[in-house]
């Protein structure tokens, strides 16, 4: 009892010794004296500014502790803050100091701002206060890290990365936290306001957690972790984040263990809606062995019409070595579309079994072995059934960021109103070879898709601009049975069936395609037009697509040439340049311009080109040349012949005009017929129009309005001396008289005008002529025969004529 009494009242008189000297210290001692002295020595050791506006304040019981008002520190050698605080307050616990130890009783801060950068070169600001702290020297006392909380109110922390660009801030930064010591389970609490310029983010955090570490065994823990992000990030609106479970980490070892992990974000992309949860009950790392329990993700996307779901389970995996195993990995996809009439719909299941090896490091992925990749799914467009298969084995080498798929094997089964003889069969087989780092892409595929066998390499190259190439060959091809009558056509967009109206035309995707390729086609059947033996090159760049030279036998004959589409501007152009040989011209006037107004065989060949937004304005824009001849043919609507049979009893009235109507009966058959012609501003002009035919000859001249579809055309047909039996009487009393025709009108329905007064003039004229000459040769020629026979000399000339006139008059 006595050696208790006397320890007791030994502490006693020590506590009353330490408070007298603590009184003491604190009526006589004032630390703000010494605030001048301090900011000389910073600015001594770091050549940094130390402002103190505040008052230092020193209490030294129950605990030993100062107070700090506003204070700020510069970067090193300016006058740029780089830290600053409006209040703050650290304590130690006396009696553990006592012992040895320092326990810190409270750190409190409030305003406090930190300014991180680092410079171009990548020195940070700080750099100077790490090497002058790391120097050398023995610590005098054992440290022990236990602080009974941390406060921090409406802090920031900002870091400008010069070498990046970059610039993040945590600013409202409020930090909460229990006691921090070895082995203890320390509430914390973490609220700020993330902001950033690259990527453009700005959210709400908000962490709570609870913390233990153990210092001596270099581990932390967090548990019952649960992290919120709230705001807007990239081009994502209304970003919602959590993230919750337990994870410890031993950074002796490298051991990482995550238990219960679940995170979940949803947010808006313009009218993209989207939403994903993770969820991972363990993943466990202890050396070279990973291992986890099965996994699932799930994603949702709506889209306006549009929405699409997506489920992922992953299986249990692990890693022995550099080798690692899993079961069937499943992939789901549901996709549905709202098409205007319907519901477009899509549900696909993709599995594979994951092996891989792993870097010689263990950190990562080297190569990934898939023994079979697996996709089915099955769905309906447009109200058309559609059934599809894919397989393949699939290797990845990550450290080359090669993919390759060496037996693709494609099929597809469709069922439908819409689809030719209502199905559709594909039946391909193929390699794929991609190359991320090279980024390069390279397909072959030969098969049967419905009807048409066909063989095809493509290759893409630079996936940022991308460029193609490619060389397909196909034995049959009928575009026309895969196209339905509401489908409009090909660069109209007025939605109208077919494209009967004109719509806009645009050509603007072109000036994203960059790459070159060719085409062979045994029998193509486009847009009610059949062609055979097709070939073509095709090159795009700059906007534009050539198709030069491209050939193929059509309307009975042969057709090449070269096709230009512009799109480079915001009007579009079209240029064309072709040869046509040996064609039938009824079915290629009947194609292009619903007309059967000519027959016959020969060439045409166009050097044309056209610039507009419709139909109608390429036509009206129409500029370049072109000829034509064409042999044992007919015109029809039209006889020319019969109708210069008619001219008899008009020439007996010498007088007026005549119209007709063309017929579909009729036509005027000719043996040949040949021209030039020039296009203008969508006017085709023709000077040298020639016809022959058995009976007649003729000469024409005009114009064809292709805009409008009308035409002002007039020829001049002359019958030509015939054999007998050809035109009989009739026709010996017309020979070599002129008719002049002017046709009218619209192309489908021309009107002809025949000039009778005109006709008429011209065989009075030509009768007249021909019965001088005819009298002239007589007299003159019999005159001379006279003269000579008498031995006279011939008569004047004009005495001749004079007799000749009259003669010819009867006078």
């Amino acid at each position: 009892m006595k050696l208790i009494r006397t320890a007791a009242w030994t502490a006693a008189g020590v506590a009353l010794m330490l408070l007298a000297g603590a009184a003491w210290i604190a009526v006589t001692f004032d630390p703000n004296d010494y605030k001048a002295d301090l900011v000389a020595l910073v600015e001594a050791r770091t050549q940094r500014t130390l402002r103190i506006d505040g008052d230092l304040k020193l209490f030294f019981w129950p605990r030993l502790g100062a107070d700090l008002g506003r204070t700020a520190l510069s970067e090193r050698r300016s006058a740029t803050p780089f830290l600053s605080v409006e209040q703050a307050r650290v304590s130690l616990a006396i009696w553990p100091l006592l012992r040895g130890r320092m326990v810190v009783d409270e750190v409190s801060l409030a305003g406090a701002s930190v300014t991180l950068a680092r410079d171009k070169n990548g020195r940070f600001n700080f750099d100077d206060l790490l090497s002058q702290s790391s120097g050398g020297g023995s610590e005098s006392a054992r440290v022990d890290l236990d602080i009974a909380g941390i406060r921090l109110k409406n802090g920031a922390l900002v870091f400008k990365d010069a070498l990046s660009g970059n610039t993040v801030q945590l600013g409202q930064l409020d930090l909460d936290t229990g006691r921090l010591t070895d082995g203890v389970r320390a509430p914390v609490a973490l609220r700020t306001r993330v902001s950033s310029v690259l990527p453009a983010a700005a959210l709400d955090l908000n962490i709570k957690t609870q913390l233990t570490f153990d210092r001596q065994a270099q581990r932390i823990a967090l548990h019952g972790l649960h992290a919120t992000a709230a705001g807007n990030a990239l081009d994502i609106r209304g970003v919602d984040a959590a993230v919750s479970g337990d994870i410890a980490l031993s950074w002796a070892d490298g051991a990482l263990q995550v238990a219960d992990l679940v995170a979940s974000v949803k947010g808006q992309q313009g009218t993209r809606h989207f939403e994903g949860k993770l969820s991972a009950p363990k993943i466990a790392l202890t050396g070279d062995l990973l291992e986890g329990d099965a996994a699932t993700f799930t994603a949702k996307v709506n889209e306006a019409q549009r929405t699409l779901a997506a489920d992922l389970k992953l299986p249990a995996f692990a890693r022995e070595g550099r080798r690692f195993r899993s079961g069937v990995a499943e992939l789901a996809l549901d996709f549905t579309q709202n098409n205007g009439t319907g519901k477009d719909t899509l549900k696909a299941t993709v599995s594979a079994p994951l092996n891989g090896q792993l870097t010689a490091d263990g950190r990562g992925l080297q190569s990934l072995d898939i023994t079979l990749l697996t996709l089915k799914g099955s769905g309906t467009l447009q109200g058309q059934n559609i059934d599809m298969q894919l397989t393949s084995p699939l290797a990845v080498d990550m450290a080359t960021r090669a993919l390759s798929m060496p037996a693709l094997k494609m099929g597809a089964q469709g069922r439908g109103e819409r689809l030719p003889g209502g199905k559709l069969a594909v039946d391909l087989v193929g390699a794929l070879q991609a190359g991320l780092r090279t980024e390069q892409v390279s397909l072959d595929l030969k098969g049967k898709v419905d009807t048409s066998q066909l063989a095809a390499h493509v290759s893409v190259k630079d996936f940022n601009a991308p460029r193609f190439k490619f060389d397909a060959t196909v034995d049959t091809l009928n575009i026309d049975q895969y196209r339905h009558a509401s489908t409009p056509a090909l660069g109209d967009k007025s939605g109208r069936p077919g494209g009967g109206v004109p719509g806009t035309l645009d050509f603007s995707a072109l000036r994203d395609l960059h790459g070159e390729g060719s085409v062979k086609i045994g029998r193509l059947v486009a847009d009610g037009l059949t062609l055979a033996a097709v070939s073509a090159d095709l090159r795009a760049a700059g906007g534009k697509l050539e198709v030069a030279p491209f050939s193929a036998a059509a309307f009975e004959g042969n057709v090449r040439g070269a096709l230009t589409l512009d799109g480079s501007a915001s009007t579009p152009a079209i240029a064309l340049k072709t040869q046509a040989s040996s064609i039938a011209i009824a079915p290629l006037l009947k194609h292009f311009a619903q007309s059967d107004t000519l027959e016959g065989r020969g060439s045409l060949n166009l050097d044309v080109t056209a610039r507009g937004n419709t139909t109608a304005a390429l036509r009206a824009a129409l500029n370049g040349s072109g000829d034509i001849l064409l042999v044992d043919g007919a015109i029809r609507g039209f006889n020319l012949a019969g109708t210069l049979r008619e001219a008899r009893g008009m020439l007996q009235q010498l007088r007026g005009e005549k119209s007709y109507r063309g017929s579909a009966t009729e036509k005027t058959d000719f043996s040949e017929l040949k021209g030039t012609f020039t296009i203008r501003d969508g006017v085709l002009q023709n000077r040298d129009l020639a016809l022959k035919a058995p009976l007649l000859r003729a000469a024409g001249a005009g114009n064809v309005d292709l805009a409008h579809g009308t035409l002002d055309y007039t020829t001049r047909a002359t019958l030509a001396a015939t054999s007998k039996g050809q035109g009989g009487k009739e026709a010996s009393e017309l020979r070599g008289f002129t008719v002049p025709v002017r046709f009218t009108g619209p192309l489908s329905a021309p009107q002809y005008t025949i000039d009778f007064a005109g006709m008429a003039m011209d065989a009075a004229r030509t009768e007249v002529e021909s019965r001088v000459r005819e009298a002239l040769e007589k007299r003159l020629g019999g005159g001379a025969t006279g003269d000579a026979t008498q031995g006279t000399q011939p008569s004047k000339p004009a005495d001749v004529l004079r007799e000749g006139l009259r003669g010819l008059f009867g006078r």
